[in-house]
């Protein structure tokens, strides 16, 4: 009698049911079947997982996006072991619909049965704007450090972008053909110029191995950051237990006072007037003898600011001291405050004119010749218009006869009122970082005040 064979449909099983009679195959199969199912899963693997992702691409991109969607897509072919027609399937799938439109267009037809490497360039030549080299290079040299972005995200970002400049020059040598890459060395360049933190900058330019690889640069400045975060936790334990805010006494008086009655308010005469009130309030620090009794006009608003900007330190009798708090600026880095001046006002150095095309725009004349005046103004981000003292419109060559009447009414930050005399129509012209010259039509509220 003639056998009946059997295969486990479980792919890579080499198990075969061999018996004449078909009933009792079946059996054999269903048994064997529970091996499977029994079968210990290996360490670490999952039970089930999670389907890639299929990169996409869009219409009139940047080089850098194009790289990026490359390794993207060779990642994902990989992955999903991609073979045969379903290669260009799942590439023009990757098309966003404007993309795929224009690709359908230019080609007159379908790519279902183009070859890859076929598919890729009319691709790129659509999802890949035209970019002048000259003009990446240039938004390369002015890219900077974001001020909490790390040194290996900023190394990445300009990386992407370096990829587009092209820094390549092919040997001049008669019979060379060699092909030399210098794109490290304009980013070792870029990072000097561009690292965000001043103080690890001077330590980089002052740095003995000026030659360093990019790499081990890219490390001394990851370890310099590291050392300034972690700064806060190295801090000398007996200096930061002199100094106690008046919050921890008030706090450490309440544990002295919990479990009783609560204490009442002093009603010492206080030792002087205040100096932000001019009153002898209870809330205020003194400087001249008192010369009326308490009104209390500081009790919540001035004490309030006493007891946060002040601090105390223990004399040699014990007795507390109070002493004015320097200005400090919270450092992110350090993750502290730290003791700094106020930074300066934002002057920049300006070129103001007048034009008499400005003023007919505006259905005026300027009757009289001007002449330009360089000075430095303040760039005030808090003020929607521009304001001019009459003493730098008289250098101008304007006097009150010659301003435009306005309605335009100005208040300043106290909210008083400020005194408009008239408005000059002036363009203001200036350099920028890298060197362009930049320039503003404004009409500028004249004020003698």
């Amino acid at each position: 009698m003639a056998l009946v064979n059997a295969e486990c449909p479980i792919e890579g099983c080499d198990y075969i049911a061999r018996h004449a009679a078909a009933a009792v195959v079946a059996a054999m199969l269903s048994i064997h079947a529970t091996v499977h199912v029994a079968a210990p899963r290996a360490p670490g693997a999952n039970a089930k997982m999670e389907k890639l992702k299929r990169p996409s691409i869009a219409l009139a991109g940047t080089g850098e996006a194009w790289s990026y969607f490359i390794t993207r897509w060779g990642e994902y072919k990989t992955g999903t072991k991609l073979v045969g027609p379903d290669i260009v399937a799942q590439l023009l799938e990757c098309c966003e619909e404007d993309l795929r439109k224009d690709l359908t267009r230019a080609a007159g037809k379908s790519l279902a049965d183009s070859d890859e490497k076929d598919v890729l360039a009319a691709m790129k030549a659509l999802a890949v704007r035209a970019e002048n080299t000259m003009v990446a290079r240039v938004a390369l040299s002015n890219m900077r450090q974001g001020y909490e972005e790390p040194i290996r995200s900023f190394h990445a970002r300009i990386k992407g972008q370096a990829d587009t400049c092209k820094y390549e020059m092919k040997c001049t040598k008669t019979g060379c053909d060699q092909v030399n890459d210098f794109t490290e060395e304009i980013l070792r360049n870029v990072i000097a110029r561009g690292i965000a933190d001043s103080e690890i900058q001077l330590d980089l330019l002052g740095e003995k191995n000026q030659d360093m690889p990019l790499k081990d640069m890219i490390e001394y400045i990851e370890a310099k950051e590291s050392g300034k975060r972690s700064a806060s936790r190295l801090l000398d334990p007996q200096s930061t237990d002199m100094i106690s805010s008046s919050y921890r006494r008030g706090k450490q008086q309440d544990a002295r006072t919990r479990g009783g009655a609560r204490p009442e308010k002093s009603t010492a005469k206080p030792e002087g007037v205040c100096i932000y009130c001019g009153k002898a309030c209870l809330g205020g620090r003194s400087t001249r003898p008192p010369s009326e009794e308490t009104d209390g006009t500081c009790d919540e608003q001035t004490a309030a600011f006493v007891e946060l900007c002040t601090v105390t330190v223990a004399s040699a009798d014990g007795e507390l001291r109070t002493l004015p708090l320097a200005h400090h600026l919270y450092d992110d880095m350090c993750d502290k405050w730290m003791k700094r001046a106020s930074s300066p006002q934002p002057y920049v150095n300006l070129t103001l004119t007048n034009e008499r095309e400005d003023y007919k725009a505006l259905g005026f004349d300027l009757l009289k010749r001007t002449r330009a005046v360089s000075l430095p103004a303040m760039a005030d981000t808090g003020c929607q218009s521009c304001l001019i003292g009459i003493k730098v419109a008289q250098q101008m060559g304007l006097s009150t006869e010659d301003l435009i009447p306005v309605s335009m009414t100005m208040k300043a930050a106290n909210n008083k009122g400020i005194r408009i005399l008239g408005a000059a129509v002036v363009r203001f012209a200036g350099s920028s970082g890298d060197a362009r010259r930049l320039e503003t039509r404004q009409i500028a509220y004249v004020t003698d005040t």
